[in-house]
């Protein structure tokens, strides 16, 4: 099979394990007010927003590729923290941390709340750019541009 059609199996076990987690994932939306959207770009991952100043993004993904692993393999994940400023002239910033990386599917069943609770602790005690002409404060402060805005 060419890199551009997946294999359905090996497809299928790389996407369908993360739904064992959507409704604890779900509820702890529900709970703190944050959206949730599931295999953004076709990838294996569960995204959760809250809109804002900044806007905070926590992002769980699958660290393997599907078009080069042998499955079936232990899967591990990466939990990640970002938060996206956009200025008036729509410049924008990001700032970003990883909570877990490496964490097989198992252990992050177990963990998933107390790590989601971790990242949303972490993203909303973050605060706002230092911003100068330059954003030189900002970089210091770990602030970065992207042109990407993860929407």
């Amino acid at each position: 099979m060419s890199a551009k059609t997946p294999d359905p199996t090996s497809y299928q076990h790389y996407f369908r394990h993360l739904e064992g987690i959507d409704d604890a994932i779900l509820d702890f939306c529900l709970q703190y007010g944050l959206r949730f959207a599931k295999n953004v770009l076709r990838e294996p991952c569960r995204v959760l927003n809250k809109p804002g100043i900044p806007e905070l993004w926590i992002d769980l993904h699958v660290e393997q590729n599907w078009e080069t692993e042998q499955f079936p393999i232990e899967l591990t994940h990466t939990i990640e923290v970002k938060l996206l400023y956009v200025l008036e002239d729509n410049t924008k910033l990001v700032k970003q941390w990883e909570v877990a990386r490496g964490m097989p599917f198992t252990v992050l069943e177990g963990t998933l709340v107390s790590l989601l609770l971790q990242a949303l602790a972490v993203g909303e005690a973050c605060p706002l750019p230092t911003l100068t002409k330059d954003l030189s404060a900002a970089k210091r402060e770990g602030w970065h541009r992207t042109r990407y805005a993860w929407r």
